[in-house]
């Protein structure tokens, strides 16, 4: 059995949703085939609505670029998950986009809905679409589903035809992040945060360079005082990024508190961290730039 994830959040693996869809996937057999695929890191172009793929180019899009390949992927499925978070009552962006651009798998209305009322609003182009299953797990920051998601339901009723799909409906989704994956949420935005300041860094000492400063000026002086921050910046960030590591590995945190928090050992000096403290000191010295 293969069984193909459309990740539509655009927090990719950070998403509260795929926690669920993850969990979700653990009541699978052991050989099923799961294959994710993250919507947001895809170049996925929206619709033209051209209608070239109902003429010209019957069940071909003349849009060339990653939706190919998801094509591909979707044929092979028996189980197609969409894992996405409710915005605005209705999908994610590029959840919508890779929806739109689905409407090859259709064809043009036939007429019918006058013999089936719950089905497709279009009928499926290929009849071997009909064995494939599809499931929608998603979740809102709502107590309650029933206000949230009947715009929705309406647009997968039309297109997918009422009861012919599963939909798992979350309300408050913050709630069932598992800890492990928040942890894991933390050392993903600490390791942003050293990137960015580490092209902030590098930034500043093109400029320097590119401003050909003397040595002795005051704005190179001030400018290497700067840059001095961001080097004490970077020397904490790694430190609580070894924390967050061990903390992720972890299968009781609680219990392994003292593995957790030994890195901080590396930067500390007079029961405070080093670096904070040459940082907070030299912050004071600084002319920050306009």
């Amino acid at each position: 059995m293969k069984v193909l994830v459309l990740n539509g959040s655009p927090k990719a693996e950070r998403s509260n949703t795929l926690n669920i869809t993850k969990a979700f996937l653990k009541g699978f057999p052991a050989d099923t085939e799961v294959e994710q695929v993250n919507l947001y890191k895809k170049d996925i172009k929206p619709c033209l609505g051209c209608f070239s793929c109902w003429s010209r180019t019957p069940g071909q899009c003349v849009i060339k670029d990653d939706m190919q390949d998801i094509y591909e992927k979707i044929k092979a499925a028996d189980i197609v998950i969409e894992s996405f978070p409710l915005y605005f009552f209705g999908m994610p962006s590029q959840m919508k986009a890779t929806t739109d651009r689905c409407l090859p798998f259709m064809l043009p209305y036939m007429g019918n809905l006058v013999e089936d009322k719950n089905a497709s609003f279009h009928e499926l182009r290929d009849e071997s679409m009909h064995e494939k299953r599809l499931v929608v797990i998603t979740t809102c920051g709502y107590v309650d589903e029933k206000p949230m998601y009947p715009a929705l339901l309406k647009q997968l009723d039309l297109i997918a035809g009422e009861g012919h799909y599963t939909a798992i409906l979350c309300p408050e989704g913050e709630l069932f992040i598992a800890d492990k994956a928040k942890r894991q949420q933390y050392a993903d935005e600490c390791n942003e945060l050293i990137s960015s300041v580490t092209d902030s860094k590098a930034k500043l000492v093109e400029e320097m360079n590119e401003l050909g400063m003397n040595e002795n000026d005051d704005q190179f002086l001030n400018y290497t005082k700067i840059n001095k921050l961001y080097e004490l910046l970077l020397t904490r960030l790694n430190v609580i990024k070894e924390c967050w590591e061990v903390s992720v590995a972890s299968a009781d945190p609680k219990k392994d508190a003292k593995a957790i928090l030994a890195p901080l050992s590396k930067d500390i000096k007079g029961g405070k961290s080093s670096s904070m403290a040459d940082f907070d000191e030299l912050y004071s010295q600084v002319e920050l730039p306009q």
